[in-house]
């Protein structure tokens, strides 16, 4: 694993039922051990809002608005996150895709 510079972030996310909710998305790094233990969070890019993805029956993205603390050591994890604002669904997925390049 080589450090990494991310330079763009595009989360893709969907829900099932019957739920209208807003979504908050943020791509997180987070320092981790051998044992797997996470510390030392900071935001890579995010958070944005994305009011207009409530409708439970649509797939959106939003494409996430960078820091400037963007490096990624091989000692690190990057970590999507999204959260429901309005309520939950009984199901929910999201795919990120990161654009990057190698130090």
């Amino acid at each position: 694993i080589h450090q990494i510079t991310v330079t763009n972030c595009r989360i893709w996310y969907a829900q099932g039922y019957a739920t209208n909710t807003t979504h908050i998305l943020c791509l997180m790094r987070y320092d981790i051990d051998a044992s797997g233990t996470l510390s030392n969070g900071a935001e890579v890019a995010g958070p944005d809002t994305d009011s207009g993805s409530d409708d439970y029956t649509t797939l959106a993205f939003t494409d996430l608005t960078m820091t400037a603390d963007n490096v990624v050591t091989p000692s690190q994890v990057l970590i999507a996150m999204v959260y429901c604002v309005d309520g939950i669904n009984a199901a929910m997925t999201a795919k990120c895709v990161l654009e990057y390049k190698e130090q």
